[in-house]
């Protein structure tokens, strides 16, 4: 399970479907969860993704509406306590 950022312009849509992760154009993984967060001013994720030998921190991407958009998996928790 992976966090996930997703960079839109505008807040995130709804998706009822759990939406494919791409990378390379290779499907890795899916979107379980996801919102806009007004703390963290963007849309975030939660996904379960392959086993990867790379870093955490790579750019993926995924399809709505016949749009690609990039999304940015991360480590989880997006907050961390100070």
């Amino acid at each position: 399970m992976v966090g996930i950022e997703i960079h839109s312009d505008s807040h995130f849509e709804y998706s009822p479907e759990h939406m494919l992760i791409y990378l390379d154009n290779e499907e890795v993984g899916k979107i379980t969860s996801s919102a806009y967060s007004p703390r963290l001013d963007k849309n975030i994720a939660l996904g379960i993704i392959k086993k990867r030998k790379d870093k955490v921190n790579q750019i993926y991407s995924l399809r709505k509406n016949k749009k690609e958009l990039n999304i940015l998996v991360c480590d989880l928790p997006f907050l961390r306590n100070k």
